[in-house]
């Protein structure tokens, strides 16, 4: 209604602040969050959330020196069960289990020195994802489409990318037979003494999940 109003005066009767007035209101001048002579909204779109869990995200490293004890419990007790591997200082990949077992699985062994496919399919028993937010979310897209297992000795990643770690475990496992108790029905017998070499990997675990204790009851009075 007001530009109708604005188009009815003849422009020569307006002074040239009027007439500046009057192509402000038809093209709509920006300003005030409204929308520019383009037609597209000038307000800044926000930015997008970041993910729920990835900023807080906080992880303890996993050296082989701690020992299968440590490392599996640690796991076990992990708030998503999710493991991350860094290659020469760098995030190379991020594993998770695709069963609900995380309390159960001891993936010491599997990591250090002996990749096998028992219990430890991709697709079937876990997964590997590039990103921790792929990890978290079970993005079907952000997982990795190889698989290589079953050579004693070699550990992740076999031979997906890289080279692999084969790192002696004997100096730092619970007991002598501690890995081929987590691979018995595999049918391969562990090798923990093949190599000596990590080739620039590092294992992290996130840290624990914080258990609150109830508040205590009231002392009587």
């Amino acid at each position: 209604m007001t530009r109708m109003a604005f188009a009815s005066v003849p422009l020569s009767s307006l002074s040239w602040l009027q007439v500046l007035g009057v192509v402000c209101v038809v093209m709509t001048c920006g300003g005030g969050g409204g929308r520019g002579w383009r037609g597209v909204d000038a307000t800044p779109s926000p930015p997008p959330p970041a993910h729920k869990d990835a900023a807080t995200a906080s992880w303890r490293e996993a050296p082989v020196t701690k020992g299968d004890a440590w490392f599996d419990a640690a796991y076990q007790e992990s708030k998503n069960g999710i493991i991350r591997i860094d290659k020469n200082g760098a995030t190379f990949a991020f594993y998770r289990r695709v069963n609900d077992d995380v309390a159960t699985f001891r993936p010491y062994f599997y990591f250090y020195n002996n990749w096998f496919s028992w219990k430890n399919k991709r697709g079937t028993d876990m997964n590997i994802y590039n990103t921790y937010a792929g990890a978290l979310d079970r993005t079907a897209s952000d997982r990795w489409i190889t698989d290589s297992y079953d050579d004693p000795g070699v550990g992740f990643p076999r031979d997906m990318g890289g080279g692999w770690m084969g790192v002696d475990t004997t100096p730092y496992r619970s007991s002598a037979t501690a890995c081929d108790e987590v691979m018995a029905g595999s049918g391969f017998t562990c090798n923990e003494k093949r190599f000596t070499t990590t080739n620039g990997y590092t294992l992290y675990l996130e840290e624990a999940v914080i258990k609150v204790s109830p508040p205590s009851p009231p002392m009587p009075p």
